[in-house]
Order: C-alpha cells, then sequence, then structure tokens
C-alpha cells in the first residue's frame, strides 16, 4: 500500500487530507512541522510527501531540499495558499514536484497524488 506523509500545521486540512487520502485507498501518516516530518522519515520512509510549504519550524521548501540528498526519489506535492506555483528560482531536479494551490477539494488533491505517483514512476 502506498504510504502518503502529510505535512501541514493547521489540523483540520492536515485531517482532511489524510481522510480524503485514506479514502481514495492510501495509507497516510501526519505531521504538523517540518521537525514532526523528519521523526516520521526516519522511522519509515513515506512513497511521497504532500506538504504545505509554510510550516511553523522551516519552510517546506527548505525541508524537501534538505531530504533530497537521502531521498531524491521521494514525490513531492508542494500545497499553499500563499502563491500560484513554486518560485522559479527553486531548483528541486531531480526531485519529483508538484504543486497544488489552495483551497483545493479532495478530488484534486487525490487526482495530484495519482499524477505525481505515476510521473515519478516513469523515471
Amino acid at each position: 500500500m502506498t504510504l502518503i506523509l502529510v505535512v501541514d500545521d493547521e489540523p483540520g486540512i492536515r485531517g482532511s487530507a489524510c481522510l480524503a487520502l485514506e479514502e481514495a485507498g492510501f495509507q497516510t501518516v501526519a505531521a504538523a512541522s517540518a521537525n514532526e516530518a523528519k521523526a516520521v522519515i526516519g522511522l519509515t520512509v513515506p512513497d511521497i510527501i504532500v506538504m504545505d510549504i509554510r510550516l511553523p519550524d522551516t519552510s517546506g521548501l527548505d525541508l524537501a531540499i534538505r531530504l533530497q540528498p537521502t531521498y531524491p526519489k521521494i514525490p513531492v506535492l508542494f500545497i499553499s495558499a500563499w502563491m500560484e506555483r513554486l518560485p522559479p528560482d527553486v531548483s528541486l531536479a531531480p526531485l519529483h514536484q508538484a504543486f497544488l494551490p489552495k483551497p483545493y477539494t479532495n478530488d484534486a488533491l487525490v487526482e495530484a497524488v495519482r499524477i505525481l505517483l505515476a510521473a515519478s514512476a516513469r523515471v
């Protein structure tokens, strides 16, 4: 079963995302911060990360950059309300990445996860 790490500091968004993904047949684990996410990844490596860009302890972008050398094949779906897309100066290649703006529907979240998983499987 595909394991998805959902990282968002807003409990309602985190819970809703986990529920939608679980109803779609995925297994989830949640974290409210970058530090919690690192602790989770230290115990079990997810197949994909769904992560807010703005987190209380460090940005989701910074966390993804730090994880990339050790976990270069984990795709990351960034979610955020504060911008329409990733900044052009952010280079996470070869990290597989996508962006989903908040607010999003549960269907859009599940579809974005499926597309990113399929794209990263082809590489």
